[in-house]
């Protein structure tokens, strides 16, 4: 049986090795690409890191699934990934925390230019490229969205949440929901300085699961979040 401080190196390495290639990925690979191609940024940034980063992680738990001896039918994998119905109080911890570490994190980024070793930073330009809008028939890609929404928040949050909260618990008890926040805020170090101002919200997914023990939830916090902030980029209106 692993020791406490096993299983935190265990689960600990998921975010550091998703991390690395998350980061590999949108500061390498995707501007390697950008110079064999005249495919807009955001088609390529999307297809590469679903395609690298978000399928694999998606699998991985498939995988780990298998290796823990779960039958890969729909009631187990449901079970042990806490994939259940919607609550009115899963809701209620939802947007509760989804304001709040919003609140928290633009008291951050607004503070972020009076704290010195941060001075500076660009919280509009995580990435090594120019972001364009979508124009005429690029914006049937959009279709293709749905896929990308999947294996992005289904993906990760029935790892971070589902599987690997669950055995994080044996070893931190009640604060587990800081580790596991601060680990998915490790998975996106491709942002550089800027996922300090995000953790407030990495922590809010954690804490949120914490109280409902309820995955189905996670996905739905996960989509409110980044559907609305990928449209916005689509569109070039961020970035």
């Amino acid at each position: 049986m692993d020791t406490k401080l096993g299983i935190l190196l265990r689960t600990s390495s998921f975010s550091l090795a998703f991390g690395l290639l998350f980061a590999l990925a949108v500061h390498v690979i995707v501007p390697w690409l950008l110079e064999l191609t005249d495919v807009t940024p955001f088609i390529v940034a999307q297809l590469t890191t679903t395609l690298l980063v978000f399928v694999p992680i998606f699998f991985t738990t498939i995988a780990l699934l298998r290796a823990d001896g779960v039958p890969l039918d729909w009631d187990s994998v449901k079970t042990r990934l806490y994939l259940r119905r919607l609550r009115p109080t899963d809701l209620a911890w939802m947007l509760g925390a989804l304001a709040s570490g919003a609140l928290v994190t633009l008291l951050i980024v607004l503070a972020v230019e009076w704290i010195p070793f941060m001075e500076g930073i660009a919280l509009d330009a995580l990435v090594a490229y120019e972001l364009r809008p979508l124009v005429g028939l690029e914006r049937l890609f959009a279709l293709f969205m749905v896929i990308v929404f999947f294996f992005n928040f289904v993906g990760e949050e029935i790892l971070w949440r589902g599987y690997l909260f669950p055995i994080q618990e044996q070893a931190l008890g009640r604060f587990t929901w800081l580790l596991n926040g601060a680990l998915h805020a490790v998975f996106h170090m491709f942002m550089g300085w800027a996922a300090i101002a995000f953790l407030p919200m990495f922590l809010a997914f954690a804490f949120v699961f914490k109280k409902t023990k309820n995955t189905s939830v996670l996905v739905l916090m996960h989509l409110l979040l980044g559907a609305p902030t990928d449209f916005l980029l689509a569109m070039g209106l961020v970035l």
